[in-house]
């Protein structure tokens, strides 16, 4: 197998804009939209070609899936028009492949040419995660979802899982980007499809249609839009149809980030879920700091877990601000942006790497002269954001120990061997409490999944420098100003036998000398009193979600990352567990879904 190539950015769009508000592909020559009237020919060709907004009618989810985002105009007229006569329920799932994305001012230019589309191209652009590599999920409104894959067309492909009941294919002309509609592709679309799913394009080739025919679909030549003479619309005449979305009802186990994101999931998916907190009151779980840093972890290997990484970095970022937005009285976002000093030379040196490479835009990576500057990074105040997600979902307070087998559900008992919950589905997702919690073999959990766990002190400071802190600084440890005093964090030791929640003064005094040597300035010990937590981490320091028995699945290994992981790793369970699009790819799964 070949070394891994460095991870950089996606080549962006060359656009030349000499026609006016049209933009034309340099690489390509060819248009992004029709001279004739773009928004006019999208509802032609795709829209009437796939016979929407008819099929919407049946009140029933639909998932559309294209060959070429471009400027996204066709993904903005499907959701303008779904959204004019869907149902309150009805969610739509707009899957997308692009390898040469625009960038956020490419989108802006090229989108103020349909001003009927304002809010929701504002709204599109305010999401646009750029040219970042990997799959990107974005949350348009509670019902229309979009699935960005910003790789080549046949990795992007391959990574695709859910049916499609609608394909738009809208590379450029056939004739100079056959890449998109080779044989290959073709057989991939319909592999991907059922016995209802609707194809439309504009182009009538003979090479595309005999490649359609061949791979199952009975594709017949209309006339076309414009200038162009005919196009075609096909339909699958094989594979079933898709099963239906199972009936779930979750039952999720822990209060804190990972928790709340599957809440969040939960509710996203139109899910009935019920929550168990096993510390309500968050004294002794990680997520219950006073404060936690939303910021990337970079490799500079493009490897599966190095687009995750960047992907669920934007994800999260786009859920905090969100939440933060719309919830006036829930004060989350506490600061933006965050410095990473290196702590040795071989560190900046691989920083200025990173920074070469450039694997996320200059908005949330830039060069320091100490190291890394992040400046979309956001510190948060996890409380009121974990009240935010879990107030709309049923929950109790309760002690797990053990879970058992009783006919088709999965019941969480107490240590009086009391049911508190049952369900067919359970997720437990209680951080350091899975040490607690006994499958019915008797084995722990934590044994089970070979999880290990440290422990973290945090340490309150006050600055003697003139210079007061005004943003929060990274070093291995980190540096927050939260009011008159600093947060810092946290120590990472193994745990030995004394009580692992006990305040240690060794690491106050660790966490204040780690802090004057990066920071170069006088701190003090603030009265404010230390807090003690647990890390859960995998033998691999990926996080975990495994179904460790059929319907019993665990959410774990998050690490010092929880609040970066935790919601787009609840999403893809929950979209996996409702057989809908899958926000990360089949080999990544793979890997966080085995032990």
């Amino acid at each position: 197998m070949p070394p891994p190539l460095p991870l950089t950015a996606a080549p962006t769009a060359r656009l030349d804009w000499s026609r006016g508000a049209v933009p034309v592909a340099k690489g390509f020559d060819d248009i992004y939209f029709s001279v004739d009237g773009g928004l006019e020919e999208t509802r032609f060709v795709f829209l009437q070609g796939c016979s929407l907004p008819q099929r919407w009618a049946n009140g029933q989810d639909h998932h559309i899936g294209e060959l070429g985002f471009g400027s996204g105009l066709n993904f903005l007229t499907v959701w303008h028009d779904f959204e004019a006569c869907a149902k309150p329920e009805q969610k739509l799932d707009f899957t997308s492949i692009e390898k040469f994305p625009f960038t956020r001012n490419m989108l802006q230019k090229a989108l103020s040419h349909w001003p009927q589309f304002g809010d929701k191209a504002a709204r599109l652009t305010a999401l646009w995660p750029g040219p970042v590599k990997g799959v990107h999920r974005l949350h348009l409104t509670e019902n229309v979802t979009l699935t960005l894959y910003i790789d080549d067309i046949q990795p992007a492909l391959s990574d695709m899982s859910a049916p499609i009941d609608s394909w738009f294919l809208d590379g450029f002309s056939p004739s100079k980007n056959p890449d998109m509609w080779s044989a290959g592709v073709m057989k991939r679309l319909a592999e991907l499809s059922h016995n209802q799913t609707h194809l439309a394009t504009f182009t009538a080739a003979g090479d595309v249609r005999r490649a359609l025919g061949d791979a199952g679909f009975n594709v017949q030549k209309k006339d076309g839009f414009g200038r162009k003479r005919h196009r075609l619309i096909a339909t699958y005449i094989g594979g079933p149809k898709p099963p239906t979305r199972p009936d779930i009802a979750p039952l999720i186990i822990g209060g804190g980030i990972a928790g709340a994101s599957l809440c969040r999931a939960a509710k996203q998916f139109g899910l009935t879920a019920k929550l168990i907190h096993n510390d309500p009151a968050m004294d002794r779980a990680a997520s219950g700091n006073p404060a936690a840093l939303i910021k990337p972890r970079l490799d500079l290997q493009d490897r599966e877990e190095s687009r995750f990484f960047l992907a669920s970095y934007l994800y999260a970022l786009r859920a905090y601000e969100h939440s933060h937005e719309h919830h006036e009285q829930a004060d989350i976002i506490l600061s933006r942006g965050i410095t990473q000093i290196a702590k040795d030379p071989a560190e900046l040196a691989r920083f200025e790497k990173l920074t070469a490479q450039a694997p996320l835009p200059l908005t949330h990576l830039a060069a320091h002269p100490k190291g890394l500057y992040f400046p979309s990074a956001l510190t948060i105040n996890p409380r009121p954001l974990i009240s935010l997600w879990t107030t709309a979902t049923p929950s109790r307070t309760a002690n797990i120990t053990h879970m058992a087998k009783t006919g088709d559900n999965w019941t969480a008992h107490d240590k009086d061997g009391q049911i508190i919950a049952a369900s067919k589905t359970m997720i437990i997702a209680s951080g350091a409490g899975v040490r607690d919690i006994h499958l019915p073999s008797g084995e722990s959990i934590a044994a089970a999944l070979s999880l290990r766990f440290s422990r973290g002190q945090l340490t309150w400071a006050k600055e003697a420098g003139k210079t007061p802190l005004n943003q929060a600084i990274a070093y291995g440890g980190y540096a927050i100003p939260l009011g008159q005093d600093i947060l810092l964090g946290a120590t990472h030791n193994r745990l030995d036998a004394r009580d692992d929640y006990a305040l240690r003064p060794e690491d106050d005094a660790h966490n204040l000398g780690q802090a004057r040597h990066y920071l170069e300035t006088e701190l003090t010990a603030a009265p404010q009193k230390s807090r003690a937590s647990l890390r859960v981490t995998t033998v691999n320091s990926l996080p975990q979600v495994i179904e460790i028995k059929p319907g019993l699945w665990v959410m774990t290994g998050l690490g010092s990352r929880g609040f970066v992981f935790a919601p787009l790793l609840a999403n893809n369970l929950t979209a996996y567990l409702c057989r809908k699009a899958p926000s990360l790819t089949p080999r990544l799964w793979a890997k966080l879904s085995h032990n």
